[in-house]
């Protein structure tokens, strides 16, 4: 198997860790168009749990959640454990602010081998489980940079603008300058990613990262108001009180979820072999990261995964940081048919390269 699934197994910036670690604490994609698109029996990366909680909030009937990191299906059973048992104000909390308290009531509703992780790791729910994540705590940490670019009130002013032509007006004369594009573009590069993740998934990236991530963020503030856009207050404001929530963590959402929880299951696993292996086959596939850094082989491997396990005519969202020349319909020799994707404005800055496919047997 080629190496993009051992790179997530204990997750990136593991250095010589020995066990999985919780890279995500959250989707920091806006999955919307997945969301949009979702029917019938669903797959999609665990990750943070968002993407799986979100498509149960739609149309899916049943979802099927797969990660290589166990750990990030051990955040997902305290995440479920949560909305199963929590009054509203305290599920907030529990995500948002601080884990700790609410861990001891939920422990019993977890497996054994998610209890032995969490018991070991209770200072780390300090933060919320939203922002528990190895990944989560280094974007708080690159966000305490940001004064040396803008003030804090210059970001909360961009943030609180009333009408998106105000915010507009705002982003391209007070926020866009010249600092703020060389600052970011020295932080996100290919060396950073090949540190975080590995030498691979940065030199996949490419030189022109840099300026393909800052595009992200010029059209975010360009298209969607941000006042209620969860997505860029995470990006700056993480571990602060009081923000913006993602849709699933809403209360009339969340009365939803909890209705269909006994439709999730949580697999170990790269998806690759689990869509290989599994009887049935899905209507609706969402995989975000699976392709950046991934070689030629791996996506012929996923390619033929997903002809076996995703039903003739059933659709596939794939969703990466950035773009690359060999997609999974070039590696389906065509079996995979590429779709205009529906008119749906993306409000995050992360994985905004999106697919939509459909299978053709």
């Amino acid at each position: 198997m080629a190496e993009t699934p051992e790179v997530w197994k204990k997750g990136p910036l593991r250095g010589h860790r020995k066990q999985p670690e919780i890279m995500f604490g959250q989707v920091r994609e806006d999955v919307a168009l997945e969301a949009s698109l979702a029917r019938g029996s669903c797959l999609c990366i665990a990750s943070g749990g968002d993407t799986a909680l979100s498509l149960l909030r739609s149309n899916a009937d049943e979802v099927t959640a797969i990660d290589v990191n166990p750990a990030q299906l051990y955040l997902v059973e305290l995440k479920v454990a949560a909305l199963r048992r929590l009054p509203y104000s305290e599920l907030i909390r529990c995500m948002t602010e601080d884990a700790r308290s609410s861990y001891t009531p939920l422990r019993d509703s977890l497996g054994p081998e998610a209890q032995a992780f969490f018991d070991a790791r209770i200072p780390a729910l300090r933060h919320g489980l939203q922002t528990c994540g190895k990944v989560d705590g280094l974007i708080a940490a690159l966000a305490r940079l940001l004064p040396f670019v803008h003030r804090k009130r210059t970001l909360v002013e961009l943030l609180s603008q009333p009408t998106i032509d105000r915010q507009r007006e705002f982003y391209r004369k007070r926020w866009n300058t010249w600092a703020w594009r060389a600052g970011l573009t020295l932080l996100v590069n290919q060396a950073s990613l090949a540190l975080a993740y590995s030498r691979r998934f940065g030199m996949a990236a490419g030189t022109n990262f840099g300026r393909y991530f800052l595009s992200g963020f010029d059209q975010v503030f360009e298209e969607s108001p941000a006042a209620s856009n969860p997505f860029v207050w995470q990006v700056f404001l993480s571990r602060e009180k009081n923000l913006p929530l993602p849709d699933w963590l809403s209360e009339e959402a969340g009365a939803a979820i909890r209705a269909k929880l006994d439709r999730l299951t949580l697999a170990c696993g790269d998806v690759a072999d689990v869509l290989l292996s599994r009887r049935s086959q899905f209507d609706f596939a969402s995989l975000t990261n699976i392709l950046d850094g991934a070689d030629l082989e791996y996506r012929r491997i996923l390619a033929r995964s997903l002809m076996h396990g995703v039903k003739d005519e059933g659709l596939i969202v794939i969703r990466s940081f950035f773009p690359s020349e060999t997609g999974l319909v070039e590696a389906s020799d065509g079996r995979l048919k590429r779709l205009e994707s529906p008119d749906i404005v993306d409000r995050s800055v992360f994985c905004r390269h999106v697919e939509v496919l459909q299978v053709r047997q």
